[in-house]
């Protein structure tokens, strides 16, 4: 177990290797090992949980009818009420927390504020949670309060942590309202997550299994056991499989169904999580839940999606690295965030070139002022940089970059002059 606990190597592996040796392996006493593990991990996690939920558990004792209703999977701006207010107090020993009936945030005021109904996602399964604003229920376009954040801490309310633009008092009816921007850019890199899952049992085997994720609106990152390091042409597999599926607009369709039927469909769940009696499915595939079997994959998810796969447009792995042993991480963009990384990276060679160029000009006016004579310039070869190509524009990076490293390098009174 110490093998498995401390180094993540498989049991499986443990097992057939002492199997070769004649040595015998005891399931029964690994399982009640990994239970034991499993125990104190979970009393040191419960322990940490009791401490950050403590302040919404006494909200709960105190009003114990107090619950927060989502309505952001078919829209993103709701009509609601403010029915507390937790407002920050900074002190020199750090931050207080303030509650109960009569707290307000006044303009500048940072603090939570928990609505009765809410479009706002709150952070979970990976996914981060939605940014936005409180507005005036009634005046058009008066904004009420910045939503940074939103969490739920305890299964039955959703925080929004805000910065208040005018007085928020409980009871005031608001408009809560979903940046719809980032909430679009971050369905595409879920519902990418969901495709590259797949494409990894495809190319590496069914037995690969989540180990975390982080779903974001200009990122994913995705966790996975795996005991060795994906080759270039494993990567070039997995993207060429999630990017047919974003290319062949398959119907992205969730579902609550009954708990039974996660064995009876064989969805995909996240070991360790609760989906309780009607969970949420995620089916991906040409004809939906028309035909449920003829699917690209079906996992269990309570987050925010496309409703076709041909609106992520593109897929494109960045990294993949070890995070601990067994385990591999793959970062990744999908969409617009794609575009927008190609098009920084783009203008950093363009600036990174005309810099070169500069100091390309200052080195060379230092020799011929030794000298007295003409240096021969390179610089009538390169395009301007705000109009070349890019892939000019790479290709002549590296050119001068060792070229300013050899006239750094040696001396002035050493440099020959041409012409």
């Amino acid at each position: 177990f110490k093998l498995y606990e401390t180094y993540g190597f498989p049991f499986e592996l443990t097992r057939e290797i002492c199997a070769r040796r004649g040595v015998a392996v005891s399931e029964e006493e690994f399982g009640v090992e990994q239970q034991a593990a499993a125990k104190i991990a979970g009393d040191v996690s419960k322990f940490e949980g009791d401490l950050a939920t403590a302040p919404y558990q006494k909200l709960l004792q105190e009003s114990p009818g107090l619950k927060t209703a989502f309505t952001g999977y078919k829209k993103l701006e709701e009509q609601t009420q403010i029915v507390t207010i937790l407002r920050y107090v900074k002190t020199d020993a750090g931050v207080r927390v303030e509650s109960g009936p009569k707290v307000e945030l006044g303009p500048g005021d940072e603090g939570e504020v928990i609505l009765l109904r809410t479009p706002f996602y709150p952070e979970g399964g990976g996914q981060v949670g939605d940014k936005g604003q409180l507005m005036d229920d009634v005046l058009e376009g008066k904004v009420l309060a910045l939503v940074h954040d939103v969490q739920k801490p305890v299964p039955q309310i959703i925080v929004h942590r805000v910065t208040a633009q005018r007085t928020l008092r409980v009871g005031m009816r608001v408009k809560a309202t979903v940046n719809p921007e980032t909430r679009r850019t971050t369905a595409y890199h879920h519902t990418a997550t969901h495709l590259l899952n797949e494409a990894l049992k495809r190319v590496l085997g069914p037995n690969i299994r989540q180990a975390g994720s982080l779903v974001a609106p200009d990122r994913l990152r995705y966790d996975f056991t795996h005991q060795k390091g994906l080759t270039k042409e494993e990567i070039s597999a997995v993207e060429a499989i999630v990017n047919e599926a974003i290319q062949a607009d398959l119907a992205v369709q969730p579902m609550e169904r009954s708990a039974s039927d996660i064995q009876a469909l064989g969805a995909t769940v996240l070991l360790g999580e609760k989906y309780g009696d009607k969970p949420r499915f995620l089916l991906i595939g040409k004809s939906g839940w028309t035909d449920p079997a003829d699917r690209f994959s079906l996992e269990l998810c309570g987050g925010t999606h496309v409703n076709k796969t041909g609106e992520i447009q593109t897929f494109k792995i960045l990294k993949e690295t070890s995070v601990a042993a067994g385990i591999r991480r793959i970062e990744a963009v999908a969409g617009p965030a794609l575009e927008e990384m190609v098009r920084r990276e783009e203008a950093a060679d363009r600036e990174a070139l005309k810099g070169l160029i500069h100091s390309f000009i200052i080195l060379t006016s230092k020799i011929q002022t030794v000298t007295g004579k003409p240096y021969h310039s390179v610089l009538t070869n390169i395009e301007d940089p705000d109009t070349a190509s890019i892939s000019e524009v790479r290709k002549h990076l590296p050119e001068l970059r060792e070229l300013e490293k050899s006239l750094e390098v040696v001396p002035l009174h050493d440099q020959l002059p041409v012409g």
